[in-house]
């Protein structure tokens, strides 16, 4: 870690859940102890992390929220981006989630961006408010602010206010492109008889990702996927 000690890196983890069941159900061969040492032993050699959490793999409630807020602090990562799961044909999480109502038929939107999958508790309107209220929160905490904004590199104090910015526009665009755009199924199908009607779903370009910050480097490709099943590959 020390080789990459560097304010121009940030590393990207895929913690998914929090929910030490959910982790065992989807294989990631980790557990949420190694995934904050992960976090701290990056932090305590200047990498920046990113930590991605997943909502849609169970049946989320308002305390299944309030409880990741309080695992993602205790990580200590840097920041969170929150995506939806999405059963693309091709993935073992749609065969699984076959019966499962589907919120969003609209193919275009299926971008782990929009949520897809009903669930049991929240109506899609909770459930939107309850993932941005978890980012705010993450990124808001007073340590952490005070970690970012008082650390002894300007440039890296330069790149936290560029990061804050460009975060905060997509956070507010979001929840516009939701409030003006957004529709969801008032009377969903089954993902199973969706899929019938659909079978070749098409399989996505790989994005293009350019980590965090500004540079004159072009962005690079997503790397091969991991072996362990991820519901947004």
């Amino acid at each position: 870690l020390a080789t990459f000690n560097h304010p121009n890196i940030a590393s990207i983890h895929g913690f998914e859940e929090t929910e030490e069941a959910v982790i065992d159900q989807i294989n990631k061969r980790s557990n949420m102890r190694t995934d904050a040492q992960a976090c701290r032993l990056l932090r305590e050699h200047g990498i920046r992390s990113i930590v991605g959490h997943i909502v849609g793999l169970g049946d989320e409630t308002f305390a299944h929220f309030r409880r990741a807020r309080r695992i993602l602090a205790a990580y200590g990562g840097d920041l969170v981006n929150v995506m939806y799961a999405t059963p693309h044909s091709w993935t073992r999480f749609a065969e699984e989630s076959a019966d499962r109502a589907v919120v969003q038929e609209d193919l275009s939107r299926w971008d782990y961006r929009h949520q897809v999958l009903a669930q049991t508790h929240l109506r899609p309107w909770q459930l939107f408010l309850m993932v941005k209220w978890l980012e705010l929160a993450h990124h808001l905490r007073p340590a952490h602010i005070a970690r970012m904004l008082l650390h002894p590199d300007p440039l890296f104090r330069r790149q936290v206010w560029w990061t804050i910015r460009h975060i905060g526009a997509v956070w507010i665009g979001e929840i516009v492109e939701h409030a003006l755009r957004t529709r969801t199924s008032r009377h969903p199908r089954r993902l199973r008889e969706l899929m019938s009607a659909s079978p070749r779903q098409p399989v996505p370009a790989r994005p293009l990702v350019q980590i965090g910050l500004p540079s004159t480097r072009e962005a690079k490709p997503v790397g091969e996927e991991s072996r362990s099943y991820s519901p947004v590959t």
